[in-house]
């Protein structure tokens, strides 16, 4: 109820091992400012490929596209839980970020210390 009230955003950036590999199974790549792809996973194609990962065994997920060995047992647990985030946030679709919580961390750290670069 509360996210009713809350404005739908205008840009929304997933970030998880388990976001990224459900990017390559169900999202799509396009071309990056900077020549590297950018992966899209619409919430549409995410809520399609529940039902399939409820019916394949753990130990077959892993010859699906993106889908390793380390997350065959939480990835459908994953797509249920990002796909109700992104439906009660009115989210149709969202960008991967090659970065996770831990790089988050370390540019928080740095940024704490106050390095600048070189001058």
């Amino acid at each position: 109820k509360r996210f009713r009230a809350v404005p739908k955003p205008d840009f929304v950036v997933g970030s998880s091992k388990t976001i990224r590999s459900l990017a390559k199974l169900a999202g799509y790549a396009q071309p990056g400012w900077a020549g590297d792809e950018r992966w899209r996973l619409p919430r549409a194609a995410l809520g399609a490929w529940i039902p399939v990962l409820a019916r394949i065994p753990a130990e077959a997920r892993q010859e699906l596209p993106g889908i390793t060995a380390d997350r065959t047992f939480q990835i459908t647990a994953g797509a249920v839980v990002l796909h109700e985030a992104m439906r009660s946030l009115g989210v149709d679709e969202l960008e991967v970020s090659p970065w996770a919580l831990r790089e988050g961390v370390m540019l928080r750290y740095i940024e704490q210390l106050g390095w600048e670069g070189d001058r």
